[in-house]
């Protein structure tokens, strides 16, 4: 499968990548399609609703909101590992 990912996202993915959390861009998109999936099925929400929070977040990181990186991956690894016990 072959995805074309517009500027700014292709600049987040390499800076990611940069910043040794992962491997190869397939393992940081293969964990945020599992974070996203997750994601949806604990908020119940539809496609619609989660791509008005992703826009209502995009319009906090511009105003200076934001987490911190290394925070998240911590949780999203977290959640991987509860994930993994889940399906065993």
């Amino acid at each position: 499968m072959s995805v074309d990912l517009d500027r700014e996202t292709q600049r987040l993915v390499e800076e990611e990548l940069r910043s040794g959390h992962f491997h190869d861009a397939a393992a940081l998109v293969g964990a945020a399609v599992r974070h996203f999936l997750v994601t949806r099925e604990d908020l119940g929400s539809t496609r619609e609703e989660i791509d008005a929070m992703i826009a209502k977040a995009i319009n906090s990181l511009e105003r200076g909101g934001g987490v911190d990186g290394e925070e998240f991956f911590e949780e999203l690894e977290k959640e991987e590992r509860q994930l993994q016990r889940q399906r065993a």
